[in-house]
C-alpha cells in the first residue's frame, strides 16, 4: 500500500463539475473537490485508490442517508477508538465454511498489496469491516443476504474521532471523465449532507425479503434447557449456550440510522454496529469485546453470568456460585488461546461487575503482549467460539446447539468489526442484536443464555428477556420517530 502517493500534486484540473448550491457553505468542500479529481487524474489502472478529504463533524450514521443497499457502521463507546460509517462498495471480501477467518485474510492481503492511498489524513487508514457467522455453514432465514464472511472496503467511508472527521473515497482505477464526474458528484452530494443532515423520509430498506420466523414458545425453551441440563449430568459437557429468536413486528417503519442514534442514547457504554444490504440489516449494541490487537498489544474479554441491576444485585452476582461456574470456562478458553501467543498475559483471579442500564454482568478483562506481531484474524481463529456464546468443551456444545437450535444464528454471536492492512483491529461479539427487515417494519431478535448445572429453566427465560429488552425499546422508540 503506497501511501501519500498523490501527496505533491499541484495545478488545477480541468473541467470540474459546477457544485452544488449549498456546497459552498462547507468549509474546505472546494478543496477536497480539486484533491479528489487530481487523484483521480493520475490513478494507476489496477490499483485501488482511497483519497482522504476532510469533513463536517456529524453522527456517523448519517452517512446511511446518502442511499440505499450496501452500508455499515461501527461506534465503540465514547472515546475508545473512532467510529466509522462506511456506503457502497469499493472491493468486497466473502468467505464460507470452516476456513472462511483464513480466507478473508488472505484476500485482504492481495486487496492491501493493491492500495494507493492519497489526501488530507485525518485519522486511521484504510480498514475492512464485516463480520463472520457464528458457526461454518451459512445461515438461513433470516440471514438470507449474509453469507459466512464478508468484509467490504466502502466505496465511501466517513470517519469521526473526537473533534476530527473525514470522508474516504475507494475505487479501482483508471477513471474516465464519466467516472470522475460521478465521483466528484458523490463527495458535493455526501459532503452537503453530512453539513445540514438528512431532510424527510431517508431511503433505507426494500420491501420485500421480509425473512420471518415462527417465535419458540416459552415450553420449547425451557425443554431444550432442560435437555441441555441433561447433557451437562451425563458429563458430555460443562456448559452449553442457548440462544432464542424473537420477531417483533414495528408500529411503523425504522430507519436502520434511526434505531442506532436509539442504542446510542440507550447504550452508550456498547459498541452499536450495522451491516445493511439491499432487504435487510443486522443491528446491534453489544457489551462484549471479543479482541483488540494493537501492534504487540492484546485485549479480550470473558463476560458471562448476568443478573438484574438492583439494590445489591451486584454483590449478589459476585457471590454466585451458578454464575461464577459458568463464567470460569470463558476465562479458562481464551487464557488457553492467547497465553502460548503471549510473552505476558493478565488474567484477574477474580471478576468484576461490569453494570449496563438493568443488566448486571460479570467481567474478566484479559490482556497482554504478543510475542511477535499476529494479525487479528488469527488470533480470533482460535479464539472463536468462546464458552461465552458457544459453550465448553466447544466441539460437542456447538454440535448440540448445531442440531437442536430451531432458528439458525447466522451472524448473532458471531465476530464482527475491522482490521487493517498491519493486521491490527477490533472484533466484538454481535450479542444484543436482530435483523430488521420488511422495509423497516419487522425485526427478528436474538438473544442467549449459558446453561450449566444449577440453571433453572425459567430463570434462564427471563434471563434472555431482559437481554431482549433494549433492543425491542431502541427499535419501537426508533420506529416512532423518538429519538432526540
Amino acid at each position: 500500500m503506497s501511501a501519500g502517493a498523490f501527496a505533491g500534486l499541484t495545478g488545477p484540473p480541468a473541467s470540474l463539475p459546477a457544485p452544488t448550491p449549498t456546497l459552498p457553505a462547507v468549509a474546505g468542500a472546494l478543496e477536497a473537490r480539486q484533491l479528489l479529481v487530481r487523484a483521480l487524474r493520475e490513478a494507476a489502472p489496477g490499483r485501488v485508490l482511497v483519497v482522504d478529504v476532510p469533513a463536517p463533524l456529524r453522527a456517523v450514521e448519517t452517512l446511511l442517508a446518502a442511499g440505499p443497499g450496501r452500508a455499515l457502521v461501527w461506534q465503540p463507546p465514547e472515546g475508545d477508538g473512532a467510529a466509522l460509517a462506511g456506503w457502497g462498495v469499493a472491493a468486497r471480501i466473502e468467505a464460507h465454511g470452516p476456513g472462511r477467518m483464513a480466507e478473508v485474510r488472505a484476500r485482504a492481503e492481495a486487496l492491501w498489496a493493491r492500495l494507493d492511498v492519497a489526501g488530507v489524513h485525518a485519522g486511521p487508514g484504510p480498514r475492512l469491516l464485516g463480520g463472520f457467522g457464528f458457526a461454518d455453514g451459512d445461515g438461513g432465514v433470516p440471514w438470507a443476504e449474509f453469507p459466512g464472511a464478508a468484509f467490504t472496503l466502502p466505496r465511501w467511508r466517513y470517519l469521526r474521532e473526537g473533534a476530527r472527521a473525514g470522508l474516504s473515497f475507494a475505487a479501482e482505477g483508471p477513471f474516465d471523465d464519466g467516472a470522475q464526474v460521478a465521483a466528484v458528484g458523490e463527495l458535493d452530494r455526501l459532503l452537503s449532507l453530512l453539513a445540514r443532515g438528512p431532510r424527510g423520509q431517508v431511503v433505507d430498506l426494500e420491501e420485500v425479503g421480509d425473512g420471518a420466523v415462527v417465535d419458540e414458545p416459552r415450553a420449547g425453551f425451557e425443554a431444550r434447557v432442560e435437555a441441555i441440563r441433561a447433557e451437562i449430568a451425563a458429563g458430555r459437557c460443562e456448559k452449553i449456550v442457548a440462544a432464542r429468536a424473537v420477531t417483533l413486528t414495528l408500529p411503523e417503519r425504522a430507519s436502520v440510522a434511526a434505531v442506532l442514534a436509539r442504542l446510542a442514547q440507550g447504550a452508550p457504554a456498547c459498541t452499536r454496529f450495522a451491516f445493511r444490504e439491499s432487504r435487510s440489516a443486522f443491528v446491534g449494541a453489544t457489551p462484549e469485546r471479543l479482541l483488540a490487537v494493537a501492534g504487540l498489544e492484546v485485549r479480550g474479554e470473558a463476560l458471562a453470568g448476568t443478573a438484574r441491576a438492583g439494590a445489591d444485585a451486584g454483590a449478589a452476582l459476585l457471590g454466585s456460585g451458578k454464575d461464577l461456574v459458568e463464567h470460569a470456562p470463558v476465562v479458562r478458553a481464551i487464557a488457553a488461546a492467547l497465553a502460548p501467543r503471549c510473552e505476558t498475559l493478565v488474567v484477574p483471579a477474580q471478576p468484576i461487575l461490569r453494570q449496563l442500564g438493568a443488566i448486571n454482568h460479570l467481567l474478566t478483562p484479559i490482556s497482554g503482549r504478543l510475542r511477535v506481531r499476529t494479525h487479528l484474524l488469527e488470533l480470533a481463529a482460535a479464539l472463536h467460539p468462546t464458552p461465552a456464546v458457544g459453550g465448553a468443551p466447544a466441539a460437542p456444545a456447538q454440535r448440540w446447539i448445531s442440531a437442536h437450535e430451531p432458528v439458525a444464528r447466522g451472524w448473532y454471536a458471531g465476530p464482527v468489526g475491522w482490521f487493517d492492512g498491519a493486521g491490527d483491529g477490533e472484533l466484538a461479539v454481535a450479542l444484543r442484536s436482530g435483523v430488521l427487515a420488511g422495509g423497516g417494519r419487522l425485526a427478528t431478535l436474538f438473544a442467549g443464555a449459558g446453561i450449566v448445572a444449577a440453571s433453572e429453566p425459567a430463570a434462564e427465560w427471563l434471563e434472555t428477556e431482559l437481554k431482549l429488552d433494549s433492543l425491542r425499546v431502541a427499535l419501537r422508540e426508533a420506529a416512532r420517530g423518538e429519538v432526540a
